[in-house]
């Protein structure tokens, strides 16, 4: 039998780890983040989930900060001088007709997720009009290198199982990064871990090619954030880490409203949509 991957063992150690305490012991943010799991755990909180405070990345969301800091050098001075340079030598070579075809071959091997966790969050009209994209992208498409489905009026979604499980009503959890993976929080990694069973290529028999394709998938997703990384150069000034803890908040804070998330104005988090605000303020 071959070895999972290495993606695979890094998300799944809390699950393996956390009914014996040993994580506890275990110094780096993976210890420390099921730590942080077990203890939010037993605190009471009874505040809406889907309450908008709780993807604000403020300083309650992120406690163990000192920690997260040094994984974020860690991480960026990895991608900076490993991965960015392999991602930009493939973009330099590849023909863009070609690197574009790569990406909708991967984008379409992540469709069996996209649907289940659209059937998950009670979406069963998207889930069926993401089925029909994933078979003609497949058959017409040609195992997905080309994105026929989109000129029919069939457009990709992105759901996993972390927006899943805030749909559910688990609510955000700590903010901590993980060494290599970048910034998560318990609720998403739980949800990265299921997600990896519905990828196809975890159970393709030849391990030589299966491991061929996740590095060509890493390199190409890479590749395809080059542009996100000049802008994060720009934008992000001095405190590149609060920059990109935000960031993350506010894409994931995106994803689970499907684009349309809620005004972060107090009134509005109290009142149904169209009500008006408090006595003495303008709307």
């Amino acid at each position: 039998m071959s070895r999972p991957p290495i993606r695979f063992i890094v998300l799944l150690l809390p699950v393996l780890f956390v009914g014996s305490g040993f994580l506890s012991l275990v110094p780096g943010p993976i210890g420390a983040s099921v730590s942080v799991w077990a203890a939010e755990k037993e605190s009471k909180n009874t505040s809406d989930p889907m309450d908008p405070e709780a993807f604000v990345g403020n300083g309650d969301s992120d406690p163990y900060q000192r920690l997260n800091k040094k994984v974020f050098r860690f991480n960026d001075g990895l991608d900076r001088y490993l991965f960015e340079p392999v991602a930009r030598g493939y973009d330099f070579i590849m023909p863009s007709p070609l690197m574009r075809g790569v990406t909708n071959f991967f984008n379409n091997i992540e469709e069996p997720r996209i649907i289940l966790n659209g059937l998950l969050q009670g979406k069963a009209k998207q889930a069926v009009r993401d089925t029909v994209r994933f078979a003609f992208n497949t058959t017409l498409g040609i195992g997905g290198l080309f994105d026929v489905a989109k000129h029919l009026g069939l457009e990709r979604h992105d759901e996993d199982f972390g927006q899943t499980l805030a749909v559910w009503g688990a609510k955000e959890s700590s903010y901590f990064v993980i060494p290599v993976l970048g910034p998560s929080s318990i609720r998403d990694t739980t949800g990265e871990i299921v997600d990896l069973f519905t990828y196809p290529l975890l159970y393709y028999h030849d391990a030589p090619v299966r491991w061929t394709l996740y590095g060509l998938m890493l390199v190409n997703r890479r590749a395809n954030l080059l542009s996100a990384t000049d802008v994060l150069s720009e934008a992000a000034g001095e405190d590149r880490y609060e920059f990109v803890r935000e960031s993350y908040y506010q894409s994931r804070k995106n994803q689970i409203y499907d684009g349309n998330p809620p005004l972060d104005l107090p009134y509005m988090m109290e009142e149904e949509p169209g009500g008006l605000p408090p006595a003495g303020e303008s709307q």
